[in-house]
């Protein structure tokens, strides 16, 4: 589907425009985007402030010249037309409002370099700042995907800014436990996080392409936390009686920590994906879930 404006009534139930609060806020979002693009492999460079830059590199089906104009414009998006489509379309992306690129080119510089398995070369395109849509265009050397890379961050918010390198140390650890988030949701991709200047700080998953719950975990914790877990799983696909609608099928999966655990060997981490989409367990249904378990 091509990448084209939402009819403004569709824009306004999807809650308007997106505010990237923080450096972790705009790499989920640029995360999504390229899980979205079919990636199996995801790149993540980050500079040690966490704002002078913020690129992010996929091996996904690329972007069509034919949207390129569409770029960084509020609203603009391939993933449904209409309101109503959420309904058949919700399990299968992890975002819908065309707002990423738009929101990050508002407060930052951004430049996209992409490729199809159609186009003879890449495309590096510059931004046109707070608008969206092309201002430069240059052929480029790369590979099939997309990378995005996003200079400046919050510079025109000079408070902002400041606090965004203030809290620097604490927005890469909270995009080490993103990434990690997505890796146990998402077990077959591969993600790799590098800090500019500090190869200490950097982590990867390179996971099987066949790799399950129990793979993520020994990559992401070890295998003498994996020891004090064991995996479970619940299938429903039972029909109800009634003739007018049949219950939802769902399969629930889930590593838990055995009965009888050496405590100092389990992992702090607490999980949870819905449709392959990683949830937060703070707050909501998700916290109720985990204060049952």
């Amino acid at each position: 589907m091509p990448i084209a404006a939402l009819p403004d009534s569709v824009a306004k139930r999807l809650a308007g425009h997106l505010n990237i609060a923080s450096p972790v806020n705009l790499v989920k979002e640029l995360l999504d985007n390229a899980i979205d693009a079919q990636a199996r492999s995801v790149e993540i460079l980050i500079s040690s402030n966490t704002v002078d830059k913020i690129e992010v590199h996929d091996n996904g089906v690329g972007i069509y010249p034919d949207d390129y104009d569409s770029l960084g414009r509020r609203g603009h998006t391939s993933k449904l037309k209409t309101f109503e489509e959420l309904s058949v379309r919700a399990n299968t992306s992890l975002g819908f409002r065309g707002e990423a690129l738009a929101s990050a080119n508002a407060i930052a510089k951004v430049c996209v370099i992409t490729k199809t398995s159609s186009d003879p070369v890449a495309a590096s395109l510059q931004l046109h700042p707070k608008t969206g849509g092309v201002l430069t265009h240059h052929p480029a050397s790369a590979p099939i995907g997309t990378t995005v890379i996003v200079t400046g961050l919050y510079n025109e918010t000079p408070v902002r800014e400041q606090v965004a390198i203030k809290e620097a140390s604490n927005s890469l650890d909270g995009l080490k436990k993103l990434i990690r988030s997505y890796a146990m949701a998402r077990p077959q991709l591969r993600f790799q996080f590098k800090v500019l200047k500090q190869p200490r700080l950097n982590w990867s998953y390179a996971p099987r392409p066949t790799a399950g719950l129990q793979e993520a975990v020994l990559q992401v914790y070890g295998a003498a936390a994996l020891s004090q877990c064991m995996e479970r799983s619940y299938i429903n696909d039972t029909p109800t009686h009634q003739a007018s609608s049949a219950q939802p099928s769902f399969r629930l999966e889930a590593i838990v920590v055995k009965s009888d655990p050496q405590v100092h060997l389990l992992p702090k981490g607490r999980y949870f994906s819905v449709d392959r989409r990683p949830l937060k367990a703070t707050r909501g249904t998700m916290k109720k879930l985990l204060s049952t378990y």
